[in-house]
């Protein structure tokens, strides 16, 4: 689902959207079009994207031709997302690992979600096919 979300190229292109998108939540995601977790990501963003065009903005960056940014960032795990609130990059207490950016997995199984989440305190609300983990990139 990577062709439905805009991309941006070129460290000018992200300049851009992160000076201009103003009143809403830019969010950036940092990966490669060919990467698998990626494409579940895509997908996932496509679909609320709609959902969220009021509230937020969705790019896909690639990580290997805005090498600045992956520096900047410190992207060391892919996908990696961003974000930013009128120019300025937000940073976010989840509760654990860094607050400067979000690696997203999908899992499979509910035994490797349940691994995943073992930090919680509880076990994660979503049905087991298709679990959410959250892991922090610093």
């Amino acid at each position: 689902m990577s062709f439905l979300l805009p991309k941006l190229t070129s460290k000018k292109e992200v300049d851009q959207a992160i000076k201009s998108t103003a009143e809403k939540v830019l969010v950036l995601r940092f990966g490669r079009d060919e990467d698998p977790v990626c494409l579940q990501l895509d997908d996932i963003l496509s679909k609320t994207s709609s959902d969220l065009s009021k509230m937020a903005a969705i790019y896909l960056v690639d990580v290997d031709q805005t090498p600045v940014y992956t520096q900047y960032f410190d992207i060391s795990y892919i996908p990696s997302t961003v974000f930013f609130f009128n120019g300025q990059h937000m940073k976010v207490d989840y509760g654990c690992g860094s607050p400067t950016s979000l690696l997203l997995a999908l899992v499979c199984s509910e035994e490797a979600a349940l691994e995943g989440c073992a930090s919680r305190t509880s076990p994660p609300r979503s049905p087991p096919a298709l679990c959410l983990v959250s892991i922090f990139s610093g």
